[in-house]
C-alpha cells in the first residue's frame, strides 16, 4: 500500500516537483532549497532505526493522518484552481506528512518532524511576500548608506 501512495503522490505533485527543481537550480534565491532537501534526506537517513521503532510501536488510531491528508488535498486543488503554485507546494508537504501519518502512525511524524520542517523550509517563498519584506529592508539599507 505503501508504494501505491508513493506512486500517487509522485504522479500527483510530478509538475510540481519539476518546477520546485527548475527553481531551486536556476535562482540564486531560491537556491537553499536543494542544501535543505539534502539535509531531510540524511535526518531521515540517520534516524532509520528510529522510525522501524516507531513504527512498530505505533497506534492504530490514525484518522487525525487522514484529516491532515485530505486538507493537503484541497490545499492541492485550491492551488491547482488558482493558479499559486506557492501552495501547492506547500500541499506536498501536508500531503506527505498526511499519508506518513496515516500508513505509518503519529510516533514517525514526530520522529520525522525536523526533516518535514526542512522540507517546509524548502519551499520558496513567493515574489510577492519576498518583495514586500526585502523593499523596506533596501529603502533603509540607502538611507543608512547615504547619512
Amino acid at each position: 500500500m505503501g508504494v501505491l501512495l508513493a506512486l500517487a503522490i509522485a504522479w500527483l505533485y510530478a509538475e510540481t516537483l519539476a518546477g520546485l527543481g527548475r527553481e531551486w537550480l536556476s535562482s540564486p534565491d531560491a537556491s537553499y532549497g536543494v542544501v535543505l532537501v539534502a539535509v531531510a534526506a540524511a535526518v531521515t537517513w540517520q534516524r532509520r532505526d528510529r522510525v522501524a521503532r516507531a513504527c512498530a510501536n505505533s497506534p492504530t488510531h490514525r484518522s487525525a493522518g487522514v484529516l491532515v491528508l485530505i486538507a493537503g488535498l484541497l490545499l492541492f486543488l485550491a492551488g491547482q484552481l488558482g493558479a499559486d503554485v506557492f501552495l501547492t507546494r506547500l500541499s506536498l508537504v501536508a500531503v506527505l506528512t498526511g499519508t506518513l501519518w496515516f500508513v505509518v502512525g503519529a510516533a514517525v511524524v514526530g520522529v520525522l518532524a525536523a526533516p518535514l520542517a526542512f522540507v517546509l523550509m524548502a519551499v520558496p517563498l513567493p515574489a510577492l511576500i519576498v518583495n514586500a519584506v526585502t523593499l523596506p529592508l533596501q529603502f533603509t539599507a540607502s538611507q543608512i548608506a547615504e547619512s
